[in-house]
């Protein structure tokens, strides 16, 4: 009877203590704006706030979403004087004009002359409005380009689609609020706040898509390779000599004398042993079989002079 009733007030006591933190959760203007992007809800464990765009992005994004949102990727293939210098200056133009290095490296090669050079690669993203002028910066570092691709995808329907499921769990979101208030018993509770808890999850993960595709519209994706100029091979004229004639002629003699000695080798090693065995057992059971033939064969009768008077 005591442990029932203990389990009671248990129950009692997390109902009320939902209930209270439910309460001190919903302020009478929007918290998103005053709260930590992340920070846990009140009396709800687990709960977590809405995490609100950063401003300066929402500010950027704002004329993309009003039109149309592409993102854009671009490869280049450059061959360069310096490739060290190009991709010094590459970082510098990048954040000159507002954007950031997504990704670089720098390694050696050998030409075919056995000289080492660096080639290397560089990913860098910016804005999307200065995108024409930051593919002028980094062609005018090249000595030549050697392939350029410029690839462009629409993603306004996907983020005006993210929108609207996300005003839809909000709305949830706050239907599930209330029903939590006014949930009677310990299991009601618990499966509303279950509820309540994955449409949260639901929630952070669209806004967590749309942050995304408001960042690879707001700023170009630029991958370059840089590649280094060839070294020119030298060009030395070489006259005749008679001395390098003679020794490619007894080079060329040397390897036939090689070949024919070779060859004789193979012929008196490997295949005349090789046709005694395969061809010398077939000739002796011919000559066998002939002269067994030949023995049991009657012989003619012979027409003399005598026998014939």
């Amino acid at each position: 009877m005591q442990a029932r009733r203990l389990g009671w007030w248990v129950g009692m006591f997390v109902v009320l203590s939902l209930l209270a933190g439910c309460a001190r959760a919903r302020p009478a203007e929007p918290v998103e704006e005053k709260s930590a992007p992340g920070a846990p809800v009140a009396g709800m464990p687990g709960m977590r706030v809405a995490q609100a765009p950063a401003e300066s992005l929402e500010q950027q994004a704002l004329p993309a979403a009003a039109g149309s949102m592409i993102a854009y990727t671009v490869t280049l293939r450059l061959r360069v004087e310096n490739v060290r210098a190009a991709y010094e200056q590459i970082l510098q133009t990048t954040q000159d004009l507002g954007g950031y290095v997504v990704r670089s490296q720098l390694r050696t090669q050998t030409q075919a002359t056995g000289k080492r050079v660096y080639a290397g690669e560089v990913h860098v993203r910016v804005p999307a409005a200065r995108l024409d002028e930051a593919l002028d910066a980094f062609r005018n570092l090249a000595v030549e380009v050697l392939d350029e691709q410029i690839q462009s995808e629409e993603k306004t329907g996907e983020y005006i689609d993210l929108e609207a499921r996300i005003r839809n769990l909000q709305a949830t979101e706050a239907e599930l609020r209330k029903f939590l208030e006014r949930a009677k018993t310990t299991d009601e509770a618990l499966r509303v706040y279950q509820r309540l808890t994955q449409v949260r999850e639901e929630i952070e993960r669209l806004e967590a898509r749309k942050r995304y595709l408001e960042g690879i519209t707001t700023y170009a994706l630029i991958q370059m390779t840089l590649l280094p100029q060839e070294a020119p091979e030298p060009v030395v004229p070489k006259g005749w000599s008679a001395n390098e004639v003679v020794r490619d002629a007894l080079r060329a003699l040397t390897s036939t004398l090689q070949f024919l000695a070779t060859l004789f080798i193979w012929v008196v090693v490997y295949l005349v042993p090789v046709l005694a065995v395969v061809l010398l057992p077939p000739y002796l059971l011919y000559r066998i079989g002939y002269a067994w033939y030949r023995k049991r064969s009657p012989k003619p009768p012979s027409n003399t002079p005598e026998e014939a008077g």
